[in-house]
C-alpha cells in the first residue's frame, strides 16, 4: 500500500522490491480507472500521478503478462469463458467502454483443456470467497499457461452490453432468464438466513 504523501524514494524502493513490470492502481476504484503498467522506474511518476487522481491510497502489484479472460459464475456454475483482445496495452477503461476494436471471443484457439482450466480456476475463486448469485472473475493466463485471478467482481455489470449477459446468451440463457436466476438466488439465501435466525437485526 502506498499513499500520495509518501516520498518518491520510498515508493521506488517498494516498486523495486516487487520488481518491474508492475501495476500501479488506486485502492478503491473500478473499471480500471487510474490503472497503469510501469515497465521501468521511468514509468513510475506518470503512473503514480494517474493513480492519485482517483484515490489518496494506491497499490503496487507484480504485473501478470498474458492473455486476458473473464468468466461469469452463476450459483457455482461457470458460463462460457470469454477471451478479451485489445490493441491497447491492457484491458483498460478505454478498451472497455470506448474502443470499438476491442474483441470478445468464445471460440478461442486454445485447447479445450486450457479453457476448462480457466473456468475451473474462476469457479474455485468464487467458492473460496463464498460468492452467491452472479459473479464475474477476471483472469490472465500467463506465459506458462497458468490462469491467474486478478479479481472477483461480486456486482458485475448487468446490461445487455455487459460480459456476464453475453456469456449467458452463449450458454442459451436469455438476459431476462439470467436476471430471474439472480433474483431467485437472492431470495433463496435470504430465506435461509431468516429460517436460521441470522437475518434478524
Amino acid at each position: 500500500m502506498i499513499h500520495e504523501s509518501d516520498t518518491p524514494h520510498r515508493i521506488l524502493n517498494e516498486a523495486r522490491a516487487i520488481g518491474f513490470p508492475l501495476v500501479v492502481k488506486p485502492d478503491t476504484q473500478g473499471s480500471s480507472l487510474g490503472v497503469s503498467i510501469a515497465r521501468s522506474p521511468d514509468d513510475l511518476p506518470a503512473a503514480l500521478s494517474r493513480c492519485f487522481e482517483f484515490d489518496s491510497f494506491g497499490l503496487l502489484e507484480a504485473a501478470v503478462i498474458g492473455s486476458e479472460w473473464t468468466v461469469a459464475i452463476v450459483e457455482h456454475r461457470a458460463l462460457p469463458p470469454i477471451q478479451i483482445r485489445t490493441g491497447r496495452e491492457f484491458f483498460d477503461y478505454k478498451a472497455k467502454y470506448e474502443d470499438d476494436e476491442t474483441e470478445y471471443h468464445f471460440d478461442s484457439a486454445d485447447s479445450s483443456d486450457k479453457v476448462a482450466s480457466i473456468a475451473e480456476t474462476a469457479r474455485n475463486a468464487c467458492a473460496a470467497l463464498g460468492t452467491r448469485g452472479l459473479a464475474r472473475v477476471d483472469l490472465i493466463v500467463d506465459k506458462l499457461g497458468n490462469p491467474q485471478v486478478l479479481e472477483v467482481n461480486t456486482v458485475p455489470g448487468l446490461t445487455d452490453h455487459s460480459l456476464a449477459p453475453k456469456a449467458a446468451m452463449r450458454a442459451g440463457t436469455s438476459f431476462a432468464a439470467l436476471c430471474q436466476e439472480c433474483l431467485q438466488s437472492a431470495l433463496r439465501h435470504a430465506g435461509r438466513r431468516t429460517a436460521t435466525g441470522t437475518g434478524r437485526g
